[in-house]
């Protein structure tokens, strides 16, 4: 993992951890998308460290979008397990193609995608993920 930390403020409130792992009521690390990782060693202060490279996710995984539900903007975060050709593609509620996040080549790894739906109504979406073999499909609504 990382060798070097950082102190820093961090908004909590908008992190988006894939998993918490507490060793006492004073150390703890949260692991968030985009590889960074957030440690406490007081049980308050949380320090980072980046090093996409040296986290590798075993799985292809989509995660739930945040905020859900959201108004305008949410993120998408999902992992790959090896190099491939992904795309994620944004359907409405009655299965037509609306927007076009990602096609192309990516390297193993964590992603995190904004999707601005300023100019959408509002409703319920679906978000596909295609990577390799790797097919996964979520919903989302946009409430104004």
């Amino acid at each position: 993992m990382g060798v070097t930390w950082n102190e820093q403020f961090v908004d909590t409130s908008r992190l988006l951890s894939n998993s918490i792992v507490l060793g006492d009521s004073l150390n703890g690390w949260l692991f968030c998308g985009g590889g960074k990782i957030y440690k406490t060693s007081n049980g308050d202060r949380l320090t980072s460290v980046e090093n996409e490279q040296s986290i590798k996710p075993t799985l292809y995984t989509l995660y739930q979008n945040y905020p859900n539900p959201f108004n305008a903007v949410t993120s998408i975060n999902y992992q790959l397990q090896e190099d491939a050709h992904v795309k994620l593609i944004i359907y409405d509620v009655l299965g037509p193609e609306v927007a076009v996040l990602v096609d192309e080549h990516k390297s193993v790894g964590y992603y995190d995608v904004s999707f601005d739906a300023s100019a959408f109504t509002s409703g319920v979406y679906f978000y596909k993920l295609t990577a390799s073999s790797f097919t996964s499909v979520k919903n989302m609504l946009l409430a104004r």
